[in-house]
């Protein structure tokens, strides 16, 4: 973890890939064919992540549990607005709500522009150029590319982590807008 990081942060961000890793784990027990296949499942059916995989009360639990130095080194919070419901529902009023984006100033981006890896270097341009995450579909062709039959290293630390917050910040928009309802 970069230097940046203090202990209780860097910990901190270990359970949240724990959490994550558990998550996806299921019922696999090797992390390699676990990732390959979270991100298979994924790109057929977008929203398994947060069907299947992970409950929406353990995510709020576990990110109501990192301190707000580590939430601010990840992410940042902006006003959002929904016009209409995950089902296609024309609200009302338009509602505004608080969603993460990520902190192109924290300590997490500074993390990944310091790594020599290419594919990183890729990712957190399209970072820059957003101002915040990429969409998951954009975000998974960088990290399997089936043309080429490759994936990234999944055993890499840094990989690790930036799968588990791109991830869990989308599965947290996605929850934070899904409750939304007219």
């Amino acid at each position: 973890m970069h230097k940046d990081f203090n202990q209780t942060e860097a910990s901190e961000i270990n359970k949240l890939v724990n959490y994550f890793e558990t998550g996806i784990k299921k019922p696999q027990t090797n992390l390699n064919t676990s990732y390959l296949r979270f991100f298979q499942y994924t790109a057929l059916r977008p929203d398994s992540i947060s069907n299947v995989l992970f409950d929406k009360a353990e995510l709020k639990q576990h990110l109501n549990k990192l301190s707000k130095t580590t939430k601010n080194e990840l992410w940042v919070t902006s006003k959002t607005t929904a016009y209409r419901s995950y089902d296609g529902v024309k609200f009302d009023e338009p509602i505004i709500y608080n969603s993460f984006s990520i902190n192109t100033s924290g300590k997490y981006l500074a993390l990944l522009k310091s790594l020599s890896d290419k594919d990183v270097k890729t990712y957190v341009n399209r970072i820059l150029a957003a101002g915040d995450l990429p969409s998951s579909f954009i975000f998974r062709s960088l990290i399997i590319d089936y043309d080429e039959q490759r994936t990234v290293d999944f055993k890499a630390d840094y990989w690790r982590i930036i799968i588990t917050i791109q991830y869990l910040s989308d599965l947290n928009e996605y929850y934070t807008y899904s409750e939304l309802f007219n």
